[in-house]
């Protein structure tokens, strides 16, 4: 079957997934993360690229890219085959380490640039890792706060009014969805909400710490159910702490 031709974006931004294959973890420590980022280093300067957010999850990675001359297929050609022969050495294994080739949408106006940049550096909070995105080691969130020679920082910095309009909006929920690209999205807060209070109609969502447990466990598992939901959102929307949604999930 022939591969879908990628959209073209007018903006030369591109929101890019990698993802491994089989959606198995692409990196095993944090040693694996920081050769990462070398390379990305490297590539950056061979095919320079404007980069103004990145994230590396253990089993994806995430970059907000806008080009500058080079095509991001040439980026990618040096970038993800080069990486994957370090790991296959280093941890002793062989075939394909990232899921077919990149997954890209294009970014088109200052707002899904910002929406963009949000959704990367809260990727970690979503997924449960940490309560919020600062603490996240392996995301550009830092770069934003102390500076990073990596990261394009300006065009986001100065729609946002300087770091403290950055963080009030990196702590905002979010707006839009985005997909995965293997359909599934995740869903904003104000969204999930809605889909709550149709499941918890018979009462104040604010109650659901204090009905019986049965009952509470049963409303929790419908609104993980929801396409896009974390357990993180459950909990921060529910009031529930996070080690209980976890439980209930599981």
């Amino acid at each position: 079957m022939a591969r879908t031709a990628r959209k073209k974006s007018e903006s030369g931004i591109y929101r890019v997934v990698l993802r491994g294959t089989n959606r198995l973890a692409v990196f095993k420590s944090d040693d694996d993360k920081e050769e990462f980022l070398k390379r990305l280093i490297a590539v950056k300067a061979e095919f320079p690229f404007n980069l103004y957010a990145y994230c590396f999850m253990d089993d994806h990675v995430q970059l907000l890219i806008k080009e500058t001359g080079v095509a991001i297929n040439r980026v990618f050609s040096r970038l993800t085959p080069r990486f994957a022969i370090w790991y296959n050495r280093t941890h002793d294994r062989t075939g394909i380490l990232f899921m077919d080739r990149y997954k890209s949408e294009p970014v088109i106006g200052d707002s899904r640039l910002l929406e963009s940049a949000r959704h990367i550096h809260k990727l970690p909070v979503n997924s449960g890792l940490v309560k919020g995105a600062g603490e996240y080691k392996w995301s550009s969130y830092g770069a934003y706060l102390n500076g990073e020679s990596l990261v394009d920082v300006e065009p986001v910095l100065s729609m946002l009014g300087g770091r403290e309009g950055f963080i009030r909006y990196m702590d905002e929920a979010a707006g839009e969805a985005f997909s995965d690209f293997e359909g599934v999205s995740y869903i904003s807060d104000s969204k999930l909400m809605k889909h709550i209070e149709k499941i918890y109609a018979k009462y104040n969502i604010t109650d659901i710490a204090g009905v019986d447990k049965a009952t509470r466990n049963e409303i929790v598992r419908k609104i993980r159910k929801v396409p896009g939901s974390s357990m993180r959102q459950i909990a921060e929307l529910t009031g529930l702490t996070f080690s209980v949604v976890r439980s209930i999930v599981r």
